[in-house]
């Protein structure tokens, strides 16, 4: 990623989604996890959404064996897959999409 006013482009970034309450559009969120600032920058992305999720697929260090989950949060290794699933309202003729992608460290 770019480095953006007083953000690390070296360090890791925190990026979150959020598909507002109340509202039918989708946000992503940037945010460096270690400059300590509490606001990420917010950019609006979709709208018309009926529906956005996110599963993550991996083992986590207290089972067994790797499984769909609704969070990976503080796991010491990187997870297996990631699924997003968008749904837009009826009518919109854009066409609901899932996406999965496995993340990995270069």
């Amino acid at each position: 990623m770019r480095s953006t006013s007083g953000y690390a482009a070296d360090q890791p970034w925190r990026i979150s989604f959020a598909h507002i309450p109340q509202t039918d559009f989708l946000t992503v969120g940037f945010s460096s996890r270690f400059t300590g600032r509490a606001m990420p920058q917010e950019r609006k992305i979709l709208q018309h959404l009926s529906d956005f999720s996110v599963r993550y697929y991996g083992r986590p260090l207290d089972q067994d064996q790797a499984r769909w989950q609704q969070e990976w949060v503080d796991q010491p290794h990187l997870l297996d897959r990631i699924e997003v699933s968008i749904t837009f309202e009826d009518g919109d003729d854009r066409t609901s999409r899932t996406l999965t992608v496995q993340p990995k460290v270069h």
